[in-house]
């Protein structure tokens, strides 16, 4: 796991910003196009969210995590930084049911990002009639969320990114550093 101090991490972590908002605005772009195919829209805000997440952690430990596994990045933040911006995600967005369990919306996430970045390999064990199908039987079924191969959880995703990128804000605010070395 990278290691940085002071200056270097505030650095780091402003670029990684940077690169966050520019995936998030992306998808912001595609979505107000209506611009839905390849589930590009929800893979470039799950980049945003996982670039933000590694930031707050960044930011918090000087240490950036390297992997996709987003509840042990979470984790890796101080129960008071956890706390405070999952109470920010939950006042932006009032009622949101993935915001009960985070473990299971962040397992989702990652298996989204894993699996349905590359939409083709999600399915290579169903030929294209069949991933078809397969798509039809769901909607036909209701769809719903907890049968889908792939759960995006948007408005909980969005809730977070507003989250963490008011944390991240606070931590990288000139008052932040003269609290922290008061």
């Amino acid at each position: 796991m990278p290691n940085f101090e002071g200056a270097q991490a505030d650095e780091i972590a402003r670029r990684m910003i940077d690169v966050a908002e520019g995936y998030l605005a992306d998808a912001d772009q595609l979505s107000s196009i209506g611009c839905y195919s390849e589930n590009g829209v929800s893979m470039l805000g799950i980049i945003g969210f996982e670039i933000y997440l590694k930031a707050a952690v960044l930011l918090e430990t000087e240490f950036r995590p390297p992997s996709h596994d987003y509840w042990k990045i979470w984790n890796m933040l101080s129960e008071d930084s956890r706390d405070k911006i999952y109470n920010e995600a939950k006042c932006r967005l009032a009622v949101e049911p993935a915001l009960d369990d985070l473990k299971k919306l962040f397992d989702d996430l990652r298996n989204a990002f894993e699996k349905g970045r590359y939409s083709y390999e999600i399915n290579d064990d169903r030929n294209a009639d069949a991933a078809a199908s397969a798509g039809r039987k769901w909607i036909a079924a209701g769809g719903n969320l907890a049968d889908a191969d792939l759960r995006f959880h948007p408005e909980a995703r969005v809730g977070l990114v507003h989250a963490l990128r008011e944390f991240c804000n606070d931590m990288r605010s000139p008052s932040h550093d003269a609290t922290e070395n008061a």
